[in-house]
């Protein structure tokens, strides 16, 4: 039996938006950003009065206009054409038109204003991926940019240069852009282990997978507990408690040439019980790498074993 034609009235607008949302991450976004921007640009151009989704005639014109433009046929057709088309444009009065850039000044202006005020409030550099990935859904929907380095062509410009280009980051100048320094400087103020996520939250101008990089090449960030991460001199551990721990561990060093880890947890419960009761929230594994790094210049911690520095 052949399918009953879609009637695209007002009475089914609703239901072509949640289909167009729904096939959203399998037509628009897999699309390069160079065919969507030509598929706004034929739009634009050749359908002022609007492209009826319903009409096959509207459909092969637009094929046809898109091919005089660019040479070739769209790489979509069909259903998935207008799903796409009602992704980039607007759906009003029964036909599909370019959405309305009025507000496309409002949007860039806050987003520059945003990434000044990240700059102002101490961070050295805002990554463009970031921004992107933050106003990606209103990017697209109100200006048609599918893509950071578009994103970033239109800050510079509309900043006027205020803003400048650092690799893939901007800056104001007022800073030496340093992404590695501003996660040090956060880390350094939390007395708690942190986590990812309050990493992601906090340093979301810094791509995560950068923080990690930066976390893993810092030998005083140390890795305390599952996905948590402290600046090692902030271990809640005084002076004079770090003397006694290292008394012990060379006292039980002069009888055997190592001990493990566990040992060394055993010898902290009986002798310098404030110290666990201060990082009760540390598995064994957490509490020996804060304390490898804090001891570095007296023992050498190799995993779950301690022993003298030859």
């Amino acid at each position: 039996n052949t399918p009953a034609k879609i009637r695209y009235n007002a009475s089914t607008q609703s239901n072509l938006v949640k289909q167009n949302t729904q096939k959203n991450n399998l037509l628009t976004n897999n699309l390069d950003s160079q065919v969507l921007a030509n598929l706004v640009a034929v739009l634009r151009t050749n359908f002022e009065e609007g492209l009826r989704p319903g009409k096959a005639i509207d459909r092969n014109r637009f094929v046809m206009y898109y091919a005089d433009m660019f040479g070739q046929d769209p790489p979509v057709s069909g259903d998935d054409l207008i799903q796409v088309l009602l992704q980039i444009g607007t759906l009003r009065d029964e036909r599909i038109f370019v959405k309305d850039d009025t507000n496309k000044t409002d949007l860039i202006d806050e987003i520059i204003g945003i990434t000044m005020d990240t700059l102002d409030k101490g961070a050295s550099c805002v990554c463009v991926d970031c921004l992107f990935a933050r106003f990606s859904s209103s990017l697209a929907s109100t200006l048609h940019v599918y893509n950071a380095e578009a994103l970033e062509e239109v800050i510079l410009k509309r900043s006027s240069g205020s803003l400048k280009k650092w690799f893939t980051y901007l800056q104001s100048g007022k800073k030496e852009p340093d992404p590695s320094g501003d996660v040090i400087e956060y880390m350094k103020t939390s007395h708690l282990p942190v986590s990812y996520a309050e990493l992601q939250e906090h340093l979301w101008y810094i791509r995560f997978d950068k923080i990690k990089q930066i976390l893993v090449a810092t030998p005083s960030m140390v890795n305390v507990a599952s996905e948590k991460y402290l600046y090692a001199p902030n271990l809640p551990v005084s002076e004079l408690e770090l003397q006694k721990i290292s008394e012990m561990l060379y006292g039980a060093l002069l009888q055997r040439g190592y001990i493990s880890d566990t040992e060394l947890i055993q010898m902290i419960e009986d002798k310098c019980p404030s110290v666990l009761m201060n990082t009760q929230e540390y598995p064994t594994w957490g509490l020996r790498n804060a304390l490898a790094y804090l001891l570095r210049d007296r023992f050498s911690f190799r995993g779950a074993i301690i022993s003298n520095i030859n």
